[in-house]
């Protein structure tokens, strides 16, 4: 079965990476990429379900981030990324599954994802 996953970041060449990264797979899959959290919830409407989603915790600051983590968790698994581990608390307060660096080992983040996916 393969898991649908919107990607959320501001950085096109995150989201390019990110999308990548799960088309590699056999098991997860880049539904929908946004840049801001606009966008996203627009996608989680008109194209959901989603099984998991990726947050840039800084989109474009912490307080935007965080908010959207709040707002798609009762819906879906969160796991934000960022590139300062200083937000790691208040990702994981306001619903994250898990907290990740973004220049963390693509093995880490896909473990991270298969996990959220079975909480």
């Amino acid at each position: 079965m393969t898991r649908r996953v919107l990607v959320i970041d501001d950085d096109a060449r995150v989201r390019a990476a990110l999308g990548d990264l799960l088309a590699s797979t056999t098991d997860l899959t880049p539904a929908v990429t946004a840049a801001t959290a606009a966008e996203a919830l627009a996608a989680a409407e008109q194209d959901g379900p989603f099984d998991l989603a990726i947050v840039d915790v800084l989109l474009p600051d912490p307080a935007t981030g965080l908010s959207l983590i709040r707002r798609l968790t009762p819906e879906v698994p969160v796991v934000a990324v960022s590139v300062s581990g200083a937000h790691r608390t208040a990702a994981l307060a306001a619903g994250a599954t898990a907290y990740l660096d973004k220049d963390g080992r693509p093995d880490a983040l896909l473990a991270a994802l298969r996990a959220s996916l079975t909480r």
